[in-house]
């Protein structure tokens, strides 16, 4: 009898922006409810810096940060000091951390049109003449999400005039989004296990058995679904039953662990811890009628697929 193969499965992460973004930052820069005067500062991205910004595949909890850029020439006198402040959101399921926002070695508050609870640009809290032109570092720094799937970012930066509040400007937008990979495991073992049943006369099929162990090794620990799927007919899924080559001789299938019979028709939950795992099922020959003996050799195969949730 040979075991064949296992083949693991990782779901489909993949969403498509398009105009969920472009909705999202429609809300970020919504109308307030107060009336502000705008136009005092014009901050631009060098040429060729991507407002959507993918950080790829990433692990969970990974450390993770993006940098803008930013280019600013005052248009309207701040008699006192230019403050910065941001926003920032998921826009849809899986929710991360929040990041910490930095600029020029200062964080920088939370707030938005109208707040002055951030750090002042360029440098400290000082009058900037019209005219005047700087640049800036911001940075977002943090962690990533622990749930895998794809994360969508968005932010919002705005400047506001230090004493005259209603003097206030969103800067610039944009967005982050990177996918958390489902924590990886690999398999220790090989992806086929040969199961030798050698020469049996039908006296032996009540205590002949064999067991194939698959190893597999996690970086951390995850859930996951199995389903063995036999490659010949299937005489009773709930049951684990299912044929062999050999005419009038089936097989019966069970998990190693429990002893319970392997149901072909559903997947079996199960959590892998991180490190070694080891999943193990047993198979047994048996005759499909006592007046049949059947005489040659058999085979039976079967694909093992594991899915991590």
């Amino acid at each position: 009898m040979s075991y064949r193969g296992i083949k693991m499965i990782l779901p489909d992460t993949r969403h498509t922006l398009g105009m969920l973004v472009l909705a999202c930052l429609a809300v970020l820069f919504s109308a307030p409810a107060q009336a502000f005067i705008e136009n005092n500062v014009q901050c631009t991205r060098p040429a060729g810096a991507p407002g959507v910004q993918d950080l790829g595949a990433v692990s969970p909890g990974q450390d993770i940060s993006f940098v803008i850029l930013l280019d600013c020439k005052v248009l309207r006198r701040y008699p006192i000091g230019l403050n910065l402040s941001y926003t920032s959101g998921y826009t849809q399921n899986p929710v991360g951390p929040k990041f910490e926002v930095g600029s020029n070695g200062r964080r920088v508050s939370e707030g938005g049109m109208g707040s002055t609870a951030g750090v002042c640009l360029p440098a400290t809290c000082t009058a900037l003449p019209v005219g005047y032109r700087f640049q800036t570092v911001v940075v977002f720094k943090g962690v990533a999400g622990t749930k895998p799937g794809k994360y969508v970012f968005l932010y919002g930066l705005f400047a506001t005039s230090l004493g005259w509040e209603n003097y206030s400007d969103a800067v610039t937008a944009g967005v982050m989004f990177y996918t958390v990979e489902n924590p990886a495991c690999s398999l220790v073992s090989s992806d086929t296990a040969n199961l030798q049943f050698g020469t049996l006369s039908s006296a032996d099929f009540s205590a002949a058995s064999q067991t194939a162990y698959i190893d597999l090794s996690c970086k951390s620990a995850t859930q996951a679904t199995v389903k063995l799927t036999p490659t010949q007919s299937v005489v009773d899924s709930a049951a684990g039953i299912s044929a062999t080559t050999l005419a009038g001789l089936s097989m019966v299938s069970n998990w190693a662990d429990t002893g319970a019979a392997v149901n072909f028709s559903t997947t079996r939950s199960l959590n892998f811890n991180a490190g070694s795992n080891t999943l193990g099922l047993r198979f047994q020959p048996r005759l499909n009628s006592p007046s049949v003996q059947p005489v040659g050799s058999f085979s039976s195969q079967y694909t093992l697929t594991i899915t991590y949730l």
